[in-house]
């Protein structure tokens, strides 16, 4: 049986899904119709007519329609970032790019951020023709009177011309609004993405920029982690040197023979240069598990790599966990210990790590 999806003001994409689901539906809904309408039953009959009037008309089926293509990008977007097991930070920005790029008025009119609330919806106000005596006299009305007066309006078709270019145009003007122009620092976990690191969709002065501020964390890591790293490669020396005396049997002759077949490559010179002009990798592959082949050779871009390409774009993932730690911390739950609750939580969020969680029976 499928039902119908609610729409939701504080979830992600409920108006995308509730009228995917509504246009799945559409057929049985004229169905329903024809069926009620010549039903034997005079009440049945008035439900078919009731239906009939505020079913959509078919200007308003089209405008969902076209709506669910401006919406679907804004999904895959949203979904893509929510996740929590790969880099999601490195393409944020690259993304709101693109859907910036994508609804971007033909005309080079600036945006109008007086005209965006940040408490209204996208696709409210949007008619913006002036309150005859009837609207005027119902604004003045109690607010419960005037969300029963605009419940009852549901049968009143909706003026379609225009509108999708509208909704497009707000899109537009929200998204500059509230995403503006990133500085530098935005595109350094894109730039420490292996997938994405050749910024094409910059411009050169901006590219140039990023590149010169990571030199700059750079050249910074690389001075504060400079004096561990000699004390590393003097304990390396000792512990090879000691393994070459295990191995000395014959003080006249020096093993060298299967030194002369070790060809392991030592760290870059120049880590930045050198990593820039590797291929890309695939937007399907691990940036961590790329990072992790190529640490020996990029010891400090790997360091920052994984400081940066960590974040996560996204709080959704800390939103997962609090809707479980509020379904483990129930009522009758509340005297549960800290600690013990911290290890329920752990468990609860690695389980699939782990075949059993108790210990193995012995005879």
């Amino acid at each position: 049986m499928v039902n119908c999806i609610s729409d939701c003001p504080t979830r992600w994409n409920s108006s995308y899904l509730a009228w995917i689901r509504l246009v799945q539906i559409k057929t049985y809904i004229e169905l329903l119709i024809s069926e009620l309408s010549t039903h034997d039953d005079q009440d049945a009959k008035k439900d078919g007519r009731k239906l009939r009037n505020i079913n959509l008309t078919e200007s308003e089926w089209e405008l969902i329609k076209d709506l669910l293509q401006v919406l679907g990008p804004f999904e895959e977007a949203t979904t893509y970032l929510g996740g929590s097991f790969y880099a999601t930070h490195s393409l944020l920005y690259r993304l709101i790019k693109n859907l910036k790029k994508k609804f971007a008025p033909l005309s080079r009119e600036r945006p109008r951020y007086d005209e965006i609330n940040s408490t209204n919806d996208i696709f409210e106000d949007l008619d913006e023709e002036p309150l005859d005596e009837l609207e005027q006299s119902q604004k003045e009305q109690p607010e419960d009177k005037i969300q029963q007066d605009h419940y009852t309006k549901i049968n009143t078709p909706v003026n379609t011309y225009g509108l999708l270019n509208k909704v497009k145009k707000k899109i537009y003007d929200a998204l500059c609004l509230y995403y503006p122009e990133p500085n530098p620092e935005k595109w350094i976990s894109a730039l420490l993405d292996p997938r994405c690191k050749a910024l094409d969709f910059l411009d050169l002065e901006d590219h140039s920029d990023v590149i010169l501020l990571l030199r700059e964390l750079y050249e910074q890591e690389k001075g504060m982690g400079g004096e561990d790293q000699d004390q590393g490669q003097t304990s390396e020396d000792v512990h090879l040197h000691e393994d070459d005396i295990v191995i000395t049997i014959n003080p006249l002759y020096t093993p060298c023979l299967i030194k002369s077949l070790d060809r392991e490559e030592g760290p870059a010179v120049d880590e930045i240069e050198e990593f820039l002009k590797l291929p890309q990798i695939g937007l399907n592959k691990d940036p961590f598990a790329w990072w992790d082949l190529h640490t020996k050779r990029f010891p400090i871009l790997s360091k920052l790599a994984k400081i940066y390409l960590a974040a996560s774009a996204t709080s959704t993932a800390s939103e997962r966990l609090f809707s479980d730690a509020g379904d483990l911390m129930s009522v009758k739950r509340t005297r549960i210990a800290p600690e013990l609750f911290k290890r329920m939580m752990f468990l609860k969020r690695n389980l699939d790590l782990y075949h059993n969680i108790h210990p193995a029976f012995i005879n």
